[in-house]
């Protein structure tokens, strides 16, 4: 058996042999919605790469010189065609990404990072932490992301405890602890990243957080000690299992259930409650919903809302809540996802409310 290189990004799961070669879907940071043609002859031919196993990089030893431009995107390996991305319609170009490992509190945490070398320096950082639970982020095309990227936003995206695609142990870690190991890896990154931020004179990372992870962001902000974070976005959260088993339709009980979310964590930290928290959020907040979000309903975002208000947050000043009028759960990505998506990189950029 030999190793064969491939290009950097996702590879879809069905191929199809042509006179060209071997075609597949395929996708990456800059190369949205792509195709990739493998010439198997040329493939064979070409010298085979050295193959180095990947270190966990302690966010001490992260780059922070800035280079003289963004890393480019790597070229396709000899034998491989990528063909079909469109471009962006502003007629600039796609940012790209690289996969990192930083050393976690109970081993390494695979990323997903936009930024190039310097983006632990970068003006302005973004943790972004993805649903699920059961899911990961990848090394391909996120428009919300890219958006960020686009924005001058660097983005840490990690696939801390319970992401899937790191083998069973790994996936399993939360089940029956939502808000456990997956929060501890969090806030561990969090902490590193912003002592190394406040060490350069930079502002703290900003948190972002799509439903489960949303969620997750809104535990981190909570918990995290005051200033280490400087604002925080999330769509679409749920503020606990038990919150959550309440109000859900009958398969999402089903599915929170058979994942651990039925039982309830606590420990030192306390309950995985977000209403239960919500007092020690400090930082700037946004809360985008759709209002016929069938997964994780809206009043989920309601109940947040009003507490808020209970605790005498100003709406408008300290926090900013907006319903996305007809839009389900994947808000991101339905029709009026490009006015969400700059809405959420220009508050994460700038931490303005309004």
């Amino acid at each position: 058996m030999r190793p064969l290189p491939v290009p950097p990004g996702r590879l879809g799961a069905v191929g199809h042999w042509s006179a060209a070669g071997l075609r597949m879907p395929y996708s990456a940071p800059d190369r949205p919605a792509a195709l990739a043609t493998l010439d198997v002859a040329a493939l064979l031919a070409a010298e085979p790469p050295a193959r180095q196993a990947p270190m966990a990089l302690p966010l001490a030893l992260a780059p922070l010189d800035a280079p003289p431009a963004e890393r480019v995107a790597a070229r396709a390996p000899a034998g491989w065609r990528l063909d079909g991305s469109a471009a962006p319609g502003d007629g600039g170009r796609w940012r790209s990404a690289q996969c990192l490992e930083l050393a976690g509190p109970a081993g390494p945490v695979e990323a997903v990072v936009y930024g190039g070398e310097s983006w632990l320096s970068a003006p302005h950082l973004v943790l972004a932490l993805h649903g699920g639970p059961a899911d990961a982020w990848r090394l391909e095309f996120d428009p919300a992301l890219q958006r960020m990227a686009a924005e001058g936003l660097a983005v840490l995206a990690p696939n801390q405890r319970g992401s899937t695609g790191y083998g069973p142990e790994y996936a399993m870690a939360i089940r029956g602890a939502w808000g456990g190991p997956d929060l501890e890896d969090v806030l561990a990154l969090l902490e590193g990243v912003a002592g190394q931020r406040a060490a350069l004179g930079l502002e703290p990372p900003a948190l972002f957080g799509v439903s489960y992870g949303a969620f997750l962001a809104l535990l981190a902000a909570a918990h995290a000690p005051v200033g280490a974070v400087s604002r925080c976005a999330v769509v679409a959260p749920f503020l606990s299992g038990g919150r959550l088993l309440a109000e859900a339709a009958a398969p999402v009980r089903a599915l929170t259930a058979r994942l651990g979310g039925d039982r309830e964590l606590e420990d030192a930290l306390g309950p995985r409650d977000v209403l239960r928290v919500a007092h020690r959020l400090h930082a700037p907040l946004l809360v985008v919903h759709g209002d016929r979000d069938e997964v994780v309903p809206v009043g989920q975002s309601r109940s947040l809302r009003h507490e808020l208000l209970r605790l005498g947050r100003v709406e408008g000043v300290d926090f900013r809540y907006v319903e996305a009028a007809g839009a389900g759960h994947e808000v991101l990505a339905e029709e009026g996802a490009a006015a969400v998506h700059e809405l959420l990189a220009g508050f994460l950029r700038t931490g303005r409310p309004t």
